[in-house]
């Protein structure tokens, strides 16, 4: 199905709602991603013969999200031929490697707008939007499926739903953030961590909330580092909208597992490179460690956070320790992180870093990695974010 013609690829689809503005979304899982092949939402002008006008969005080949096909601009229309006609705006793609996501397309008036929100996301990011006319006819919206190899794709979607009246996509806010106020911590439990996402690429790590507690096991080789996302879980929560904030957690480990961190982390919540993401904890058997990925370098132990510009400290402490609580203060632009433990009286400073506006951190929470093959357990607790500072 390309070049204006039909050919064999299948589409599922119902004639498009009489009205100027619509929105359709549908989610979709696949066994596995496959070369050479797109599938997801399509847009048809419900033609059999030359020139048949459809645009088609969703996982394409192994590594990306896409929107492609053919309308009167040009029946070969690929991510980068969209972006460079008149009137439409985006990139039309975006990184995804997995196999489970949501797809959302909004008619209004003449523009159609193209979302992708993955399985743990509650925001969703947009692709493009595009100018169509009335030459484009497009009549029928439904799903479909193609390949140009020899190899077969298979997909399942589910949901499948159209809203007359409803366009674009409402921004979805932390139920936390009406709560916040100056000097007074707010304590997650229970239910409050329903603000919190849960990001797991390769969906094998456990995690499970109790009151106060997060357990997280994770199995060995499940790393993040070099700027790329890697397959490390992260329980994360939007930053609070605040120049200056408190975080703070409570940790207790099993045991010291060597080649491992578990603790704190700020990210830019990039599941595709670049991903910016500083964690903040126990590290390998006998050490706290900041270590990370950020704009500076995508492989900064405490050595190099220590080097770059503006950046304070030796962002490492000898520890052994199983328990402790670990801190983060954000100041501006800045983010100061430090450590207490059982056996040290008072707050051990570790380091201050000068973040950018090309960091992009706006996310906090909990994660654990581990780039050997043992596997790394972690319960964290009282998990606290602070507006402001203490009283």
């Amino acid at each position: 199905m390309w070049d204006c013609n039909r050919d064999r690829a299948p589409i599922l689809s119902v004639e498009t709602p009489p009205a100027d503005t619509w929105t359709a979304q549908v989610e979709f899982d696949m066994p596995t991603r496959v070369g050479r092949s797109h599938a997801g939402l399509a847009l048809w002008n419900g033609r059999e013969e030359r020139p048949a006008y459809i645009l088609y969005f969703g996982p394409a080949e192994t590594k990306e999200i896409q929107v492609a096909g053919s309308y009167r601009d040009s029946c070969r229309s690929g991510p980068d031929n969209l972006r460079k006609h008149e009137g439409n705006e985006g990139y039309f793609k975006l990184a995804y490697d997995r196999t489970k996501g949501w797809l959302r397309l909004s008619r209004h008036k003449d523009q159609y707008t193209f979302y992708f929100k993955s399985p743990h996301e509650k925001q969703w990011r947009k692709l493009g939007t595009l100018v169509s006319t009335v030459k484009d006819g497009f009549t029928r919206i439904g799903f479909m499926a193609k390949t140009w190899s020899s190899q077969p794709v298979e997909i399942t979607f589910s949901d499948f739903t159209i809203m007359t009246g409803v366009a674009g996509v409402k921004r979805w806010m932390p139920a936390y953030f009406s709560r916040l106020q100056n000097g007074k911590p707010e304590v997650f439990s229970g239910k409050s961590f329903s603000d919190f996402e849960w990001s797991d690429p390769q969906g094998d790590s456990f995690h499970r909330i109790t009151g106060s507690s997060v357990r997280m096991k994770v199995k060995g080789g499940h790393n993040i580092w070099d700027c790329n996302r890697g397959m490390a879980p992260m329980l994360t929560v939007e930053m609070p909208p605040r120049d200056t904030w408190v975080a703070q957690v409570d940790f207790n480990m099993p045991k010291r597992v060597g080649r491992s961190l578990a603790g704190m982390v700020i990210w830019n919540g990039r599941e595709e490179r670049p991903v910016y993401a500083l964690y903040f904890g126990p590290t390998e058997t006998n050490v706290i460690q900041v270590s990370g990925s950020c704009r500076d370098s995508c492989r900064s132990g405490p050595r190099e956070l220590a080097g770059h510009q503006g950046n304070s400290g030796k962002f490492e402490v000898g520890n052994s320790g199983a328990t402790g609580r670990l801190r983060i203060i954000k100041s501006g632009n800045s983010f100061r992180f430090s450590l207490m433990t059982p056996n040290v009286k008072g707050w051990q400073d570790l380091g201050k870093i000068e973040g950018t506006v090309k960091d992009g951190f706006k996310r906090l929470g909990m994660t654990a990695k581990t780039w050997s093959s043992e596997p790394v357990e972690v319960t964290f607790s009282n998990f606290t974010i602070l507006p402001g500072g203490w009283n």
